[in-house]
């Protein structure tokens, strides 16, 4: 995009310069052409440094020892466009955070039921068996069973603050629980729309852009013709160069608006399609 204004701005400076040189356009016309070729070039200039820059963010999250340019295949087209309203509450059972928060609240259950078990009476069983005489080896075969049973009689108050606090930790975590399910619907919810917007965002945006390209070929050739002045050429020229950037900017937005709506439903992205 940065190199295809710069050649607007080319043709657009080769064109006032032919007329200024016949006297057709004034100094200033020609001067402000030239800031623009020259902005063009500094941002391409830009582009191509943080380009490099993006390059070696992605090496280092690679865990590459050393730096090798890399490129990036595929274009600006969102492909997870969902564009049926989906299930919110469906989707919302692989979030990992509401995941978390239910096997945090099964855990407390299991505290729970572990604090109600300690007023029941415990039972246990022993049984022995040995040879016993004064000669080697032993003859005489004994045999003893042993049968216990423990009952908590005076454990009752610590008991039931235990059993008290296991409620009120499982309470809270069902809580927890029930809030991070509406908070993940919601941010389901508002993602999606978002990612909506962008990708019809993308589409008005591009229909600017031919809008504008339309009415760049036309105030160009009456230009030349000199049925229109400088100032009125180069609003619509400089309309040309915005739509390109306006453009470019939305389909970049969509597609981190998508990324935000994979990581949303606790998907990732899948590199290999």
């Amino acid at each position: 995009m940065a190199e295809d204004i710069v050649k607007i701005r080319r043709n657009s400076l080769i064109l006032i310069t032919l007329r200024y040189q016949s006297g057709l356009e004034h100094k200033g016309a020609l001067l402000t052409a030239e800031a623009n070729l020259a902005e063009a070039h500094f941002e391409l200039s830009q582009a191509g440094r943080n380009a490099e820059f993006a390059q070696r963010q992605v090496v280092k999250e690679m865990g590459r020892k050393e730096f090798r340019p890399v490129a990036v295949q595929g274009d600006f087209t969102v492909s997870d466009t969902a564009r049926d309203k989906p299930d919110f509450e469906g989707l919302v059972k692989n979030n990992p955070s509401l995941l978390e928060a239910v096997a945090r609240k099964n855990s407390a259950l299991f505290g729970l039921k572990s604090a109600y078990g300690d007023f029941y009476p415990e039972l246990s069983a022993s049984a022995g068996a040995e040879k016993k005489s004064a000669r080697w080896p032993p003859e005489n075969d004994q045999w003893n069973l042993g049968l216990s049973v423990t009952i908590p009689l005076f454990e009752g108050g610590l008991q039931f603050a235990q059993v008290s606090q296991a409620k009120a930790r499982y309470r809270q975590l069902e809580a927890d629980e029930m809030s991070v399910r509406n908070t993940a619907i919601v941010n389901l919810a508002q993602v999606w729309a978002g990612l909506q917007d962008a990708i019809e965002t993308v589409e008005v945006r591009r229909k600017s852009l031919e809008a504008a390209k339309e009415r760049s070929k036309i105030a160009e050739a009456r230009y030349a013709a000199g049925f229109i002045s400088f100032d009125d050429w180069i609003i619509i020229e400089n309309a040309l160069v915005t739509a390109k950037k306006s453009y470019l900017d939305a389909q970049a937005n969509a597609l981190l608006l998508e990324a935000g709506w994979i990581q949303a439903k606790g998907e990732t992205l899948e590199y290999a399609q």
